[in-house]
């Protein structure tokens, strides 16, 4: 019997990839609880409009602010909603358009800006702990062939908007803005402005 002596050091990497591992696993599984939980309220909504527009108008402030924070974790936190869900699912309950809008906006430029700084500071080591490299490479790749209307189709379709990739990809500032962030909030306004 052979007996395998494993240094400090390699144990270290070992537990180090071992707890990257888990990370990954346990933002993947918060990722999914945070969307089955918010699909599953927006069926609910969706369903009971009628009834919930009336309770939901006379608390409009208390709904926004959980709004607010609400587009701001799903901006941070690699999920499969956005938040032209949440402006196609308040006009059908009937909110205003206006106060819903300016909730989402806020909510979207300071998750993306966030996720968008923590992606430059902490770079690829971050995403990877959050994506799978396959995918990042695969981004990366359309990154570098496409430029910044990756962005732009990320920002403005249903496709998964990942400003921490964006950053950790090396992106400008001002790039993010114009083709991140602008196109976000521009297609925000077009799709309250379609289903009022």
């Amino acid at each position: 019997m052979k007996i395998i002596n494993l240094s400090n050091k390699s144990f270290y990497i070992l537990s180090k990839f071992q707890i990257q591992v888990n990370l990954k696993k346990k933002v993947k599984i918060i990722s999914w609880i945070v969307t089955i939980i918010i699909t599953l309220l927006m069926i609910i909504t969706f369903i009971k409009r009628n009834e919930l527009s009336n309770i939901v108008t006379n608390q409009i402030q208390s709904s926004s602010l959980v709004l607010l924070i609400v587009t701001i974790i799903i901006e941070i936190i690699p999920t499969y909603l956005s938040p032209e869900l949440f402006v196609i699912q308040s006009q059908l309950i009937g909110l205003p358009l206006i106060t819903i809008l300016i909730y989402l906006i806020i909510g979207s430029i300071v998750g993306s800006a966030i996720a968008f700084e923590l992606g430059r500071k902490y770079g690829m080591p971050l995403t990877l702990k959050l994506y799978n490299y396959e995918k990042v490479q695969k981004l990366e790749k359309k990154t570098d062939k496409y430029g910044k209307w990756i962005m732009l189709i990320a920002a403005i379709s249903p496709v998964p908007y990942l400003p921490i990739v964006f950053g950790a990809f090396g992106i400008k500032r001002i790039s993010f803005i114009f083709y991140g962030l602008i196109p976000r909030i521009i297609t925000l306004i077009v799709i309250g402005l379609i289903f009022n």
